[in-house]
């Protein structure tokens, strides 16, 4: 070591340069928080890393300055939403990226400002051109229509079934997928806890769970999270069980309203 050193020329300030980052403080929902705390564990990377890469992915479309609310729902969103890479991602997901796209895309549009009903489905259609969400969907589509009819007393015509997507969605009902990516081969219970961060952060007043496999791979645990879900074991309504479905949802329904 040198007897003296030189420190006229020093400035104060960090050791390593943030060149390209910029130190924000911000006030984050708690459950928000908590879920990419989880994520950071499952990981390795950083929460703070992993929220920034979150924020990234929106950028591109985003014409002005994000104010503190448009980052709370990106977040919440970037949660509700599996991605392959990122939170919530399934383990082993081998699905088109772009179809995990187009499918979230449609959800949002649709997705309720205050969520009183959530409804979890197994999986999206193999079917590329059939889900949900999708505005023109020419055949199948048996669970939007049954849970219109159960929730409106009518079957919906196919040709306006973006009038009624906008009529769930101000009734405050949401559909999200147990396992969003259909291409996925892992057991379904490997997706649950997953699921149970993305209702935390869509908070919902109430979850039913469609279909058995659904009910029996998740009930439990959303139970033991301390979530609104029903104890109603649903079967999906294809062919030869609409009948049974029906019954069944609205005895559901009238569990939420007591709950």
């Amino acid at each position: 070591m040198k007897a003296e050193y030189d420190f006229s020329r020093g400035k104060r300030g960090a050791v390593l340069s943030n060149h390209g980052k910029t130190r924000i403080t911000i006030y984050l929902d708690d459950e928000i928080v908590k879920a990419y705390k989880a994520e950071s564990e499952r990981t390795g990377k950083g929460y703070q890393t992993l929220i920034n890469e979150s924020l990234a992915r929106h950028i591109g479309i985003a014409e002005a300055p994000v104010t503190a609310a448009q980052l709370r729902e990106i977040l919440r969103e970037e949660l509700a939403f599996p991605k392959k890479t990122s939170l919530g991602s399934s383990p082993a997901a081998s699905g088109d990226s772009a179809d995990l796209e187009v499918r979230e895309s449609a959800a949002l549009k649709y997705k309720p400002e205050n969520i009183r009903l959530l409804l979890v489905a197994e999986m999206p259609p193999l079917s590329a051109d059939r889900f949900f969400f999708f505005e023109n969907v020419a055949s199948h589509d048996h669970l939007f229509r049954r849970v219109v009819k159960a929730l409106f007393g009518q079957l919906p015509r196919r040709e306006n079934k973006a009038e009624w997507l906008e009529k769930l969605k101000r009734r405050g009902v949401f559909l999200i997928d147990l396992k969003a990516d259909p291409a996925s081969a892992c057991a379904l219970t490997e997706h649950v806890p997953d699921l149970i961060e993305r209702c935390r952060v869509l908070q919902p007043e109430c979850i039913i769970l469609i279909e058995a496999t659904v009910y029996d791979a998740a009930y439990r645990s959303l139970k033991a999270a301390g979530l609104p879900v029903v104890d109603k074991r649903l079967p999906f309504p294809s062919t030869g069980h609409q009948s049974e479905f029906d019954s069944s949802f609205r005895a559901a329904l009238k569990l939420c309203s007591r709950d």
